[in-house]
């Protein structure tokens, strides 16, 4: 793979650096575009082959030395960063996060602890050629690089990112050339809408419409919603209907309750006899409160077991209409909830049970 793309690219240092330069600065955070960062800079250079440099073209320095010799001269002062340190001569700052063979996905689950290892004020991204090269699409390449901006975003949001347009491919292959050309202009599409007014939702919606309409030409905006509050209203929904849902269990739980009570008191009443045999036989207090409070769990127990698999096969089988599987959390949270069921039914019974412990055999035999 590394072979072809050496083939297939020429002079790529000067292409790039023209390439970032002109394409887009993107600052992921508020900082305001147009502003100019001063003293020292960190800059991250991040990429695959082609911000290594590639053998044979560029010396092993691609965009880099040419960017920050020019710079120097300028009177900036660049530091680069990164986990690398290639190129030859060494006249510049090697280090860079370039990466030979990867892909936008490959960079998007790598660049949070690229970051976090070596800090930047900015981030040179060029990525997408191994992505066509390889027979992706150009509009799953785009979200993977939207992707990576968002990493870089909740690794440090004031980190500005210079978004470049893949190079041109140089190795006559006419239908990668027009894949490439899609993927630039997606890039561009991207980055206009990520940095038009700093992202600010009320700002940047002529761009999304621009983006959407490349797909639906008949696209009609209605409202727009920053996502922010969708979150909000959302998560308001969810702890109205939660709130419902739980003063209906707790009432459902009460009257439970208070029909295992009745119960167990009728029981009682009607094995008092019983219960005075066995007093009267020498079964102590604890071992007579013991039975009566096995047999409710003996009684509870299948019926709470019969609801719980109703319950499970009810649940999955609406999860399989809606594509939503039955969780491991909800599996434990009904388990849970069946065991509150058992402890609260014996709870309810212990008055019971606590009279029939304490019946007196003469008293019980002579109301018989």
């Amino acid at each position: 793979m590394l072979t072809g793309v050496r083939n297939a690219y020429r002079s790529v240092g000067s292409v790039v650096l023209a390439t970032l330069l002109v394409v887009a600065v993107l600052p992921v955070g508020a900082l305001p575009v147009g502003a100019a960062l001063t003293g020292t800079v960190e800059v991250m250079p991040l990429g695959d082959s082609i911000t290594v440099g590639v053998l044979g073209s560029s010396n092993d320095t691609g965009y880099r030395r040419e960017l920050w010799l020019s710079q120097a001269a300028a009177g900036h002062t660049l530091n680069f960063v990164g986990s690398g340190s290639t190129g030859v001569p060494g006249d510049f700052d090697k280090r860079h996060e370039g990466h030979a063979g990867m892909r936008a996905d490959e960079i998007r689950d790598g660049v949070t602890g690229w970051l976090n290892a070596n800090s930047a004020d900015v981030v040179l991204l060029h990525i997408g050629t191994n992505d066509i090269s390889q027979g992706q699409d150009a509009s799953s390449t785009a979200i993977e690089i939207g992707q990576i901006l968002n990493k870089i975003k909740a690794v440090d949001s004031t980190t500005w990112v210079i978004v470049a347009k893949i190079v041109p491919r140089n190795d006559g292959n006419n239908d990668l050339q027009l894949r490439t050309n899609d993927l630039n202009n997606r890039i561009a599409n991207l980055v206009t809408a990520r940095s038009a007014a700093g992202e600010q939702p009320g700002k940047i919606t002529a761009a999304l419409e621009n983006v959407v309409r490349e797909f639906d030409p008949q696209f009609q905006r209605g409202s727009i919603v920053p996502g922010v509050s969708l979150r909000k209203n959302s998560m308001n929904d969810f702890l109205k209907q939660s709130a419902i849902a739980g003063t209906a269990g707790g009432v459902i739980l009460s009257l439970s309750a208070l029909g295992i009570y009745g119960v167990m008191g009728l029981m009682v009443a009607a094995r008092t006899r019983e219960i005075a045999v066995r007093v009267a036989l020498g079964a102590s207090r604890p071992r007579v409160l013991g039975m009566i409070l096995f047999d409710v769990v003996k009684l509870t127990t299948p019926g709470v077991a019969v609801g719980l698999m109703l319950a499970a096969a009810l649940i999955r089988l609406n999860g399989e209409n809606m594509g939503i599987p039955l969780s491991k959390v909800e599996t434990l949270a009904y388990v849970v909830g069946g065991a509150i069921a058992i402890v609260v039914a014996v709870l309810a019974s212990v008055a019971p049970a606590r009279r029939a412990a304490s019946v007196l055999p003469m008293v019980a035999m002579r109301s018989e």
